[in-house]
């Protein structure tokens, strides 16, 4: 199964939404992919930090890593 990535501002694994309407570690504009290796992004699958994330990437789509 493929999962799609999650856009900053739609991220699960916080208690409650950033402020900012840039991601504070890579700068992406809500609604937008993180950049590769940002540490805000999130696994699609089990919504931890995608970069050390033991799901692996291999199921992600629209990854650009």
């Amino acid at each position: 199964m493929d999962y799609a990535l999650v856009v900053y501002g739609n991220e699960e694994r916080f208690p409650k939404p950033f402020e900012s309407v840039e991601c504070p570690d890579c700068g992406t504009p809500k609604g937008y992919w993180h950049h590769a290796g940002c540490d805000i992004e999130e696994c699609p699958k089990c919504h931890r930090q995608l970069i050390s994330c033991p799901c692996g990437q291999e199921n992600v789509t629209d990854y650009e890593g």
